[in-house]
């Protein structure tokens, strides 16, 4: 691959910056991305409220500043790089958001928020705010995809904030100078490690955030002039020799060109990915029916290393209840046998405490298969009953994520629950048309219009 990095990205800001080019994206990928904005404002707008959602607006809204773009599920309206920063602090919130198994990143939840808040600010039309957002979610994703991932670092928050500075630049029409200037700035600003995920913080909520953040800060420094290395990729202390090598003949070869956008998954279910397999195998048990605790002598679950290090250790909702949560397996299992699904109303600080259903998670035997070498199955979940009965059942494969070309319907359903919660909770009605301006969103004239009816 050559030396400079604008030969990575040529190929797309030729695709994303001539007219017509909507017509060179496949629909697939343009229908998907559609779906991904709103299931990111939806799960952004349910997560408005949660602890450290609020902390990151109150910053925000006493640092004040020009009323650019909206705050999902608010009233307000913030300066760009704000908005950017705290919708993706929302977006994270619930841990509902979308996945791309293959590269492992939520590049949603960085991207959109980052394009999104600037389209609004600039006025620009949904057509090249829609061609920026799957830009740099491609970005993200290949990057991510194309790297061995032997280190610790956080693909979402890594790699996204170059995808984020990549849509950000798109929206702002840099030329693509510029563009390689924003992408360089971005290897100062790219940062997040998986500490956070291992020892439950609320932080880790925060670091798709400070990409979405970063991506716009790194295009609105290039669109003022100040420079950065061309060779952020490959420089002797470029990112490849600093944080993690990446074959970027893959994504040379890829990027612009096969599209991972449409296969992004939109989650069924508010918990981290890797207790979704354990959902399932209890969907599986329960058939039609849920247990009671006394029902229940005793529960095992068996996951690979990956998913134990993720979800596996002890239930503790002592100090975050709704962390606790969304990243124990305990806790998702208990959940599903008693209350027979896992939903939203499930992963509040009072679901969460429940005292029965608490204690039965705490009482769940997690087991380690070190054989299975998979991050997100295989996953089995054995219940002995006192009535001496055994129920198991094993999950092989990954589980099921919702995708975007055969669940639309689904998608739209968990929108609406989405958009009915929270301080701004909407009506079906209402959250119906905003359903039908992004269903239409490359054929909106000014994006600053979408979220006009919230301005306080």
């Amino acid at each position: 691959m050559k030396e400079g990095t604008v030969d990575l990205i040529t190929a797309f800001i030729e695709i994303t910056s001539r007219p017509g080019a909507l017509k060179k994206v496949p629909t697939a990928t343009i229908e998907a991305a559609k779906l991904l904005i709103l299931d990111t404002i939806g799960v952004g707008w349910a997560g408005a409220s949660e602890i450290e959602s609020r902390a990151a607006f109150d910053i925000a809204l006493d640092e004040g500043g020009k009323p650019e773009s909206y705050v999902w599920g608010t009233r307000a309206h913030l300066p760009s790089r704000s908005t950017a920063f705290v919708n993706g602090v929302f977006s994270a919130g619930l841990d509902f958001d979308s996945v791309h198994l293959g590269s492992i990143t939520h590049s949603a939840i960085v991207v959109i928020p980052a394009v999104m808040a600037v389209a609004e600010a600039r006025h620009i039309d949904g057509k090249r705010a829609l061609l920026a957002i799957i830009a740099g979610m491609e970005l993200s994703c290949w990057l991510s995809q194309a790297t061995a991932r032997t280190s610790g670092w956080f693909e979402t928050s890594v790699y996204g904030t170059f995808g984020a500075a990549l849509g950000a630049s798109l929206v702002m029409d840099l030329d693509k100078e510029r563009v390689q200037h924003a992408l360089g700035l971005s290897l100062s600003l790219a940062g997040g490690t998986k500490q956070s995920i291992v020892e439950r913080t609320l932080s880790k909520r925060y670091q798709s955030a400070f990409a979405a953040q970063s991506g716009v800060l790194a295009a609105q420094l290039a669109e003022r002039g100040v420079s950065a290395p061309s060779r952020f990729l490959t420089g002797e202390s470029g990112f490849c020799r600093t944080f993690d090598e990446i074959d970027l003949a893959l994504v040379e070869a890829n990027f612009g060109r096969s599209f991972l956008t449409d296969s992004t998954g939109v989650k069924p279910v508010p918990v981290c990915y890797c207790s979704i397999a354990a959902v399932e195998a209890v969907a599986a048990l329960n058939a039609g029916r849920t247990f009671t605790p006394s029902d229940i002598a005793a529960v095992t679950v068996t996951i690979s290393p990956y998913i134990y290090e993720t979800v596996g250790r002890p239930f503790d909702p002592s100090s975050n209840p709704k962390v606790a949560g969304m990243f124990s397996v305990q806790y998702a299992v208990a959940s599903s046998l008693i209350r027979g699904a896992l939903k939203l109303e499930h992963i509040t600080e009072s679901a969460v405490r429940d005292p029965d259903v608490g204690r039965l998670a705490r009482s769940i035997s997690v087991k380690v298969n070190e054989a299975w070498t998979g991050a997100f199955a295989p996953t089995e979940v054995r219940v002995a009953l006192n009535d001496g009965r055994i129920c198991s059942h094993l999950v092989e494969n990954e589980p099921a994520l919702l995708p975007c070309a055969a669940s639309q319907e689904q998608i739209l359903q968990k929108f609406r629950d989405c958009l009915s919660v929270g301080e701004q909770g909407l009506s079906s009605a209402d959250s119906n048309k905003l359903i039908a301006a992004i269903q239409h969103f490359d054929t909106l004239d000014d994006c600053g219009r979408l979220f006009a009816q919230f301005k306080s």
